[in-house]
């Protein structure tokens, strides 16, 4: 956009005595001045030129001020355009502001000074609706970069959330269902809108056995706490009973504000079942060991008075008897 200092100006008048002295006066106030002497050669001139203001008497021959606005309206809209004219009353100013028209002069012009303020201020007005233009035209651009990038991130988002192999949660810092991963329907048969549409699902699928130990959990840490981790029992939807570790911690924004907690639950019945087979083998062998320590003791004794009986018939001059040890004694 040209400063106020380097603007080039069109002047367009059929009379030519009114166009020296218009331009006469741009030229002292450091305006480059082009001119035409009819509507016509205006819009030749606008073929070619851009010009940053446009000055247009209204009444002329062959092509009036009027079809100069209605072809600047279709070939430069933002275009600053003055009127002048020395024949038209209020109503004529009034139908070409609605033309296009940016501001309105009579001639003859009483004071330069009006011309001169005129036209600083419709430039200064053009120059605000480009760098509003500018400013917007940036806006978008940057809206669309940060639109592409947050397409992707979106796209990362739920590749990571919602193809994870465990059941995913995100609750508010009241406890709604933020989020909710697709594999809670691998884990527990409900669909995620089933959660999202009965907030109370979530409790009502733990075993009845194991419902305190998870209501002390949300307790003791509260949905504000600090990381925790608990293993309890649900019920699936057909009626299968599962273990689930559930591990939580609290999400934070950068700037510290709580934006409630993040919730991992993986299905962990066979680890479950290998830790009782474990425990139920364990058992076992304890048994065993206990009744092998058992038979070793008596086992012992035994030979403990094998030995006394050997040592009293040699003291007493007996002969020693062959000892013989089987499995029935």
């Amino acid at each position: 956009m040209e400063t106020t200092a380097s603007a080039t100006v069109l002047v367009i008048d059929d009379e030519p005595s009114i166009l020296r002295l218009i331009q006469k006066r741009l030229k002292s106030w450091n305006y480059r001045v082009m001119t035409a002497e009819s509507g016509k050669r205006a819009v030749e001139i606008l073929a070619d030129e851009q010009p940053g203001v446009v000055i247009t008497d209204l009444f002329m021959p062959e092509m009036d001020g009027f079809e100069v606005l209605g072809h600047i309206q279709r070939t430069a809209p933002d275009l600053p355009v003055i009127v002048l004219s020395g024949q038209g009353a209020l109503g004529d100013a009034i139908q070409a502001l609605r033309r296009g028209a940016w501001d309105y002069i009579y001639k003859p012009i009483e004071e330069m000074a009006f011309l001169r303020m005129s036209i600083e201020k419709v430039l200064e007005k053009a120059r605000l609706i480009a760098e509003n233009r500018n400013y917007r035209n940036h806006l978008e651009r940057l809206v669309a970069r940060k639109s592409v990038a947050l397409a992707a991130s979106e796209k990362r988002y739920r590749t990571v959330a919602d193809f994870t192999y465990n059941w995913e949660l995100w609750l508010d810092p009241e406890g709604k269902i933020e989020y909710i991963s697709p594999s809670c329907e691998r884990v527990t048969g409900f669909f995620p809108r089933a959660f999202i549409e009965d907030p109370s699902l979530l409790q009502t699928i733990i075993h009845p056995d194991d419902r305190s130990l998870f209501e002390g959990h949300l307790q003791s840490r509260g949905i504000c706490g600090g990381p925790d981790e608990v293993d309890f029992r649900i019920i699936r939807r057909d009626g299968q009973v599962r273990w689930i570790g559930h591990s939580c911690q609290p999400v934070n924004d950068n700037t510290g504000l709580n934006l409630g907690r993040r919730c991992s639950n993986r299905d962990i019945t066979y680890r479950k079942q290998i830790e009782t087979d474990l425990v139920a083998k364990q058992k076992d062998l304890l048994e065993k060991t206990v009744n092998l320590e058992k038979a070793n003791k008596a086992l012992k004794s035994l030979l403990d008075q094998r030995e006394t009986e050997t040592l009293y018939r040699a003291d007493h001059g007996e002969q020693p008897q062959a000892v013989r040890l089987s499995l029935s004694e």
